[in-house]
């Protein structure tokens, strides 16, 4: 068992050889002292060393792994390679280890690239589990929720093609609908960050329009009941400023709150906030796969 650090990068850029840092590429970050682009060659390494273990590999790989640890963590941090895989992998790691707490995400792509950076390199996912210490995790939802519900007809675990306003509705085509929303608040046809969906939990879908149906970055409840949820760009840069001015935190947001962000902001002192592709947030003490949230860990 060895003292980590935990780091972000941006795609691309090269990654250091010590054996003692655990990270993602990020889409973009910021420190107490800079806001990083995405694009800019850069790499940062949180100001806290954590004691404990990394486990890395394809998913089933780790699960098992996990399973054999002969400690219980107090907490993990999983960085995914893609988001595809992420909900199936949190729901067997709750098998596990129903309390412990859990926050990471889907690595930053680079231009060209199929996957996420992952260090160490891995096929599927990266864990740390931390053997030591004693942690505050939060979760934030930046979004103001509306009094539209709507109930939608998957096509698949991330795909839907028809919605109907609850309730009572009539069924109509969820791409219409979405556009109708979007053109009646003045939201450019390009931004699918201001207006989004969350399920009951206030975890939110990132949508995106493919093939006359919407694409969501993580997967749909099974109740398949949504509501939508707006947020302005001040908003956002309100909230997210608020939510990494804490001290000695390691935050994760979603690259999409990050494309809202209309000015640099810097963290609170000895605090490193990374934006990845799709996040892990808690809610009733239990992991979930999210997109357009933020999530922090605290060390008390």
């Amino acid at each position: 068992m060895k003292d980590y650090k935990i780091a972000f990068w941006t795609p691309g850029t090269e990654v250091t050889g010590n054996q003692q840092i655990f990270g993602c590429a990020s889409h973009g970050f910021a420190t107490e002292s800079t806001w990083v682009e995405p694009v800019k060659g850069a790499y940062s390494v949180w100001d806290q060393s954590i004691k404990g273990m990394i486990y890395s590999g394809r998913f089933e790989q780790v699960l098992t792994e996990l399973g054999q640890c002969n400690f219980t963590p107090r907490v993990c941090i999983a960085y995914f390679s893609k988001s595809q895989g992420a909900e199936h992998f949190i729901t067997q790691f709750r098998k596990i280890f129903p309390s412990v707490p859990m926050i990471g995400g889907g690595a930053a792509m680079g231009e060209g690239q199929s996957r996420g950076e992952l260090y160490p390199q891995a096929e599927d996912v990266v864990v740390f589990a931390a053997a030591e210490g004693t942690y505050e995790l939060e979760s934030l939802n930046i979004y103001m929720q509306t009094d539209i519900e709507i109930e939608i007809r998957k096509t698949d675990e991330r795909v839907f093609d028809q919605v109907r306003l609850l309730p009572g509705g009539k069924w109509q085509s969820a791409v219409d609908f979405y556009q109708q929303q979007r053109f009646a608040r003045g939201i450019h046809l390009e931004d699918f960050e201001s207006l989004t969906f969350h399920d009951l939990n206030r975890r939110n879908l990132h949508c995106s329009i493919i093939n006359d149906q919407i694409v969501t970055g993580a997967n749909l409840p099974d109740n398949q009941s949504l509501t939508l949820c707006i947020v302005n760009r001040n908003e956002a840069t309100r909230r997210l400023s608020e939510f990494i001015s804490k001290e000695g935190s390691l935050v994760i947001g979603c690259a999409g709150i990050r494309s809202l962000i209309q000015e640099p902001l810097t963290t609170g002192r000895k605090t490193l906030a990374g934006f990845l592709f799709g996040e892990l947030v808690t809610f009733n003490s239990q992991p979930m796969f999210g997109n357009l949230m933020l999530a922090r860990l605290t060390i008390s």
